[in-house]
């Protein structure tokens, strides 16, 4: 994949449009795929991907996950924030950052977050669960 990301090729808005729809499919919800990898990898992965779709929340998110699962929670939690603060109507980034929050010892903070999900859509939590 790295490869294909070479300058000369990301030049080639045909593929980059490519890239950028399998990005956007690998980027939907749920996120247990990167569990299977766990590094720097999909670190620099995601880091691409929000960088070619800044506004994409569930990308955000997934980027979030990816940090938390590589021991960088600091990194993580700013990732969840900016998923929210980006698309603040997504309910799985509201999830996500409300998951995060309570995981990480802080469940007074996650509670409007949750909130906030399940009023948006009551399956999110559900389907993560």
């Amino acid at each position: 994949m790295v490869s294909l990301l070479k300058k000369s090729w990301w030049g080639n808005s045909t593929a980059k449009q490519s890239l950028l729809r399998v990005i956007q499919h690998l980027l939907q919800p749920p996120p247990q795929a990167l569990e299977l990898v766990v590094g720097e990898e999909p670190v620099d992965l995601l880091r691409r991907a929000t960088a070619a779709a800044p506004a994409h929340g569930n990308a955000r998110a997934h980027l979030a996950r990816a940090l938390t699962l590589a021991g960088r929670p600091d990194e993580a939690r700013a990732e969840y924030e900016l998923a929210v603060k980006r698309r603040p109507s997504s309910p799985v980034a509201r999830d996500a950052l409300g998951r995060f929050l309570t995981a990480t010892g802080s469940p007074d903070a996650a509670v409007p977050h949750l909130a906030e999900a399940a009023y948006l859509d009551p399956a999110v939590g559900i389907a993560a669960s």
